[in-house]
């Protein structure tokens, strides 16, 4: 037996014969508190709003992703990346996917879709929550968010 298999199997893509689907979704609205006010000329914040998304497969692993909204840059709110998250969720709803190929391609098929591509941020979020819940992964700085406020 390889003795580096342990420490890596986190690495490993799940084999192609474990159909994967979501079993529950959900979105949170996370301000982080900046260490010191940040301005340019468009904005000013001493927070940063973003945009979480939970997914959990059938098997019980949890996938995150984050989306940071910004108006000024990708026309995109917290109310308009949370809308399009959802709806980027529906989508994926009661899909099974065999393969990351399935899944790349429901992603591929939602993009011809202009309700997604108006919202790069939210679509950025449901994907790494989606890819991350297929693979296993769970980026541990998100596991710790102790403040959740539903969107």
């Amino acid at each position: 037996m390889n003795p580096f298999l342990p420490v890596f199997s986190h690495l490993l893509v799940r084999p192609q014969t474990i159909p994967v689907e979501i079993a529950k979704a959900e979105l949170w609205k996370l301000q982080i508190p900046l260490r010191r006010t940040v301005g340019h000329f468009q904005a000013v914040r001493s927070t940063s709003d973003n945009l979480v998304v939970r997914v959990v497969n059938r098997a019980g692993v949890e996938g995150f992703g984050e989306a940071v909204p910004r108006e000024y840059l990708t026309g995109e709110n917290m109310a308009t990346a949370a809308a399009a998250a959802r709806f980027l969720l529906q989508g994926l709803a009661d899909r099974c996917w065999q393969t990351a190929g399935d899944l790349l391609n429901d992603l591929e098929r939602l993009d011809r879709n202009p309700r997604v591509t108006a919202y790069p941020s939210a679509r950025c979020a449901v994907e790494l929550a989606v890819r991350r819940g297929y693979v296993g992964r769970e980026p541990q700085r998100l596991g710790r968010v102790q403040r959740r406020d539903p969107v």
